[in-house]
């Protein structure tokens, strides 16, 4: 998971984490040192998956970052109406030393319209593995913990069915155990089903 480089200002919530939830997301990204959630009204959906951040100095920042979505990238290969903002902004491509700052460094108007842009063309996808790249079964964009457990919570059938495996893990990780910190690979039926009920959680049609 990607997530910005100012560690001060914003971190990864541990399991069992005692602190202030200020998130849409509070098992993904917990906020301290005064640093906000700003809620996107142009958002349709029934949720937001890319959140916007404002820091103390007053600049944006958006979890999970931008930079390098394959949404983002179509549009800049493209030329779309708003590839000069992600082109200015540094979102065509994964951020570099270089580029991080500024990619962490939006404007309040920048860090909406790029946040309005990836929700209006959000539906999380399933991806079959890819034996030549080696890449596993997957969810396009990756699913957040925080959505994973509504779903083990709001979709019974499913989590006595084909996530009955990942919801045990993550229900008991939510109690407080302990989280193992390689990622989990999915299998083509569980990508499957989490894709297709995280777009319900989200009201993707």
């Amino acid at each position: 998971m990607r997530t910005s480089s100012f560690v001060a200002a914003l971190t990864l919530a541990a399991c069992g984490s005692t602190a202030k939830v200020s998130s849409p997301h509070p098992h993904d990204f917990v906020l301290t040192d005064g640093s906000t959630y700003e809620k996107n009204p142009d958002v349709k959906l029934a949720r937001e998956y890319w959140i916007v951040i404002k820091t103390p100095d007053g600049k944006h920042a958006m979890l999970p970052r931008p930079d390098g979505d394959r949404r983002i990238v179509e549009e800049c290969k493209a030329k779309g109406t708003l590839a000069p903002l992600f082109v200015d902004t540094g979102l065509c491509a994964s951020a570099t030393a270089t580029t991080l700052s500024r990619v962490n460094g939006l404007t309040a108007s920048e860090a909406m319209r790029v946040s309005t842009f990836l929700h209006e063309r959000l539906r999380f996808t399933a991806l079959a593995p890819d034996d030549a790249s080696g890449r596993p079964a997957s969810v396009d964009p990756y699913p957040l913990t925080s959505d994973l457990l509504d779903v083990c919570k709001r979709f019974p059938a499913d989590r006595e069915g084909a996530l009955r495996a990942i919801c045990d893990d993550e229900l008991r990780w939510e109690e407080g155990g302990v989280r193992p910190a390689i990622a989990r690979v999915y299998s083509v039926d569980e990508t499957r089903v989490i894709a297709d009920r995280l777009n319900d959680l989200y009201g993707v049609r």
